[in-house]
């Protein structure tokens, strides 16, 4: 997983810890299932921000939209 930590800034990796890669999936997963359509585009609002705790690290997954189409940023 990159990120981005300034505009155009460098990438840089973060770890997501092996035991929650199965949650992480499943989070994923749910979004696209509860949101997303088979066109890959998206209908109505946005979904809320979603929260998830794995050992000592929080991950935050919020849904955005700009002009270059819907992104989710996930940030720990």
């Amino acid at each position: 997983v990159s990120q981005t930590i300034t505009r155009g800034g460098p990438r840089t990796q973060i770890a997501i810890p092996a035991q929650g890669m199965i949650e992480f999936r499943d989070a994923l997963t749910d979004l696209l299932e509860e949101f997303g359509i088979d066109d890959g585009g998206f209908k109505g609002d946005l979904p809320e921000g979603r929260y998830m705790r794995v050992d000592n690290k929080n991950f935050y997954f919020d849904i955005g939209q700009n002009n270059r189409g819907i992104y989710m940023r996930i940030s720990e």
